[in-house]
């Protein structure tokens, strides 16, 4: 990198933190002067210089002036002449080509990605990004003649689409934006992905690409979209493995898919899913498989206990789901043990330390599940401190945020579940307001509000049974409809039988008989287990 670049990249990196780029903005500024011909402020602008920028920047003045002059000599100078200028014009545009690519791949491959899990640095890689997917957005047009640069582009967009919201752990909550961009890097693929030459590293990447894709369309409920995107993926990276066993990245692909794969199908406790538990399990077992295989060669090896204990909590969310609460407790505390090695090894990593909080939350509701209340309650207290560290250590992070909004309502759950309701109304009366009536797409948000309210329903039965049915009616509203989205009809029932308790506690004896009736009929033939509680004092209300 000479000339200006150089003098960009020196200042980005200077000792003297006053000497360097004041913002992110700045630097900006100085690479948009660069593309454009002007000055950069990194250099010295004396008069020679300003010339040089100038005459650069009209260049086809320049060129006309000195042609006009020229053919007072001879037309056969000026041939040769604007042949030479064609030639140089084109290893000029070339040149700048290549310095825009290496200048945007630096900017996504080595100062975001040193940045990627840094704790507070959400804002600041949303900067990097941002500017350099501009940057190489008037490049992509090339990418058809060039499966490295594809790659490059598609790579870009994916970690731009994660930061924006396809990741759980740290994003910025913009969904919208996350789905538009890895929808660019999925239509890259065909540019590389075919090639027998692709690395197996960028076969992985492209199928934990289409995961991701899957993930989004599950968090709109839309479950045989998601199951489209993400099945024909299974083949290619079970081949990558069967090709090549020993490789970590197609290993942690596969991971990944067959423990999204199981989520989607019946472990998922926030999301929509399709209620077929004896598949899901299968993929648990599968991706159980691949982590271990990980593990065996480097047991310490902090990335594959990492992929480990991914398998783990979606073990724990199978067992939860079916009624086995001890077990889950059992699964949960043992990824617990691994979440907090992998933390203590490393105290900066923004996802290690919201692992933390995710893990206890886990554990906190198999425990009062399983009866230990007290015990449970000691894991809320811990995941609500780390949730207010984390949250405060990295103000941009919106996942971080709504992860201290959903621990109040959890912590009111453990209350009720623990007969404490008066506790429970005390969380509810200043954490229900602030979940909000969801205004967009996502099912998961829609779930999340009506949940609250059943918890509300049951919170406020006793005490006062007409608000008890109102938030059981709301609920009810949220959750209506039909699809091939077993959480919404399993939360649909849930309401509906919120509302023949509320009618019962009214004393009206034969509306609450005709509500438990439709409750229980919109049940699927199997009701998964940790709801087996909520079913039976509805199922009472039926002669």
């Amino acid at each position: 990198l000479q000339g200006d670049l150089d003098n960009v990249l020196l200042k980005a990196l200077e000792k003297d933190v006053a000497a360097r780029y004041s913002s992110v903005e700045a630097l900006a500024a100085d690479v948009r002067a660069y593309l454009d011909g002007f000055p950069v402020s990194a250099r010295t602008a004396g008069t020679l210089y300003r010339l040089r920028k100038l005459v650069a920047r009209h260049r086809l003045a320049t060129a006309a002036l000195s042609a006009a002059l020229l053919a007072v000599l001879a037309s056969a100078g000026v041939a040769l002449w604007q042949a030479h200028e064609a030639d140089g014009q084109r290893a000029m545009a070339q040149k700048r080509f290549d310095e825009v690519r290496q200048l945007a791949g630096q900017l996504v491959f080595k100062y975001h990605d040193q940045l990627e899990y840094v704790q507070g640095a959400t804002k600041v890689r949303e900067s990097l990004l941002v500017d350099a997917a501009a940057f190489l957005d008037r490049l992509r047009s090339a990418a058809i003649d060039d499966p490295a640069l594809a790659q490059e582009l598609a790579a870009t967009y994916y970690r731009v689409a994660l930061l924006q919201g396809a990741s759980n752990m740290v994003n910025t909550g913009q969904h919208a934006q996350a789905e538009a961009n890895i929808d660019k890097a999925i239509a890259l693929h065909a540019l590389y992905v075919r090639y027998p030459s692709t690395p197996t590293d960028q076969v992985a990447d492209a199928v934990d690409m289409l995961v991701s894709k899957a993930e989004m369309r599950q968090r709109l409920g839309r479950m045989n979209e998601a199951l489209a995107i993400i099945l024909p993926a299974e083949p290619l990276v079970e081949g990558l493995v069967a090709r090549n066993a020993t490789d970590w990245a197609a290993r942690t692909s596969a991971i990944g898919l067959h423990g999204v794969l199981a989520r989607m199908l019946g472990t998922s406790v926030s999301y929509a899913n399709l209620g077929r538990f004896d598949e899901a399990r299968r993929h648990i077992d599968a991706a159980l498989g691949h982590a271990k295989a990980m593990l065996a060669p480097s047991p310490n090896n902090v990335e594959s206990l990492n992929s480990y204990g991914f398998v783990l909590g979606e073990r724990g969310n199978w067992q939860a789901q079916t009624g086995d609460a001890a077990g889950a407790a059992a699964t949960f505390s043992e990824q617990m043990a691994l979440r907090d090695r992998n933390a203590a090894s490393k105290p900066d990593d923004a996802q290690f330390r919201n692992q933390r909080v995710v893990v206890r939350s886990n554990l906190a509701g198999a425990l009062a599940m399983a009866g230990q209340h007290a015990d449970a309650r000691r894991m809320m207290a811990e995941a609500q401190v780390l949730a207010l560290a984390a949250a405060a250590a990295d103000p941009g992070n919106r996942a971080a945020q709504q992860r201290l909004e959903t621990l109040q309502l959890l912590d009111a759950r453990l209350h009720l579940l623990a007969g404490d309701a008066a506790g429970a109304r005390h969380i509810l009366t200043t954490a229900l307001p602030a979940v909000p009536v969801p205004a967009g797409r996502e099912f998961v948000d829609v779930r999340w509000r009506a949940e609250a309210l059943l918890w509300a329903a049951r919170a406020w039965r006793v005490s006062d049974a007409k608000r008890a049915l109102g938030h059981a009616e709301e609920a009810a509203g949220l959750m209506a409809g039909s699809d091939e989205n077993a959480s919404r009809a399993w939360m649909l029932a849930l309401a509906r039988g919120e509302r023949a308790l509320a009618l019962a506690a009214l004393g009206q004896a034969a509306q609450a008989e005709a509500a438990a009736r439709e409750a229980l009929a919109t049940w699927p033939a199997q009701v998964p287990g940790s709801y087996g509680r909520f079913v039976e004092p509805v199922r009472a209300l039926v002669p």
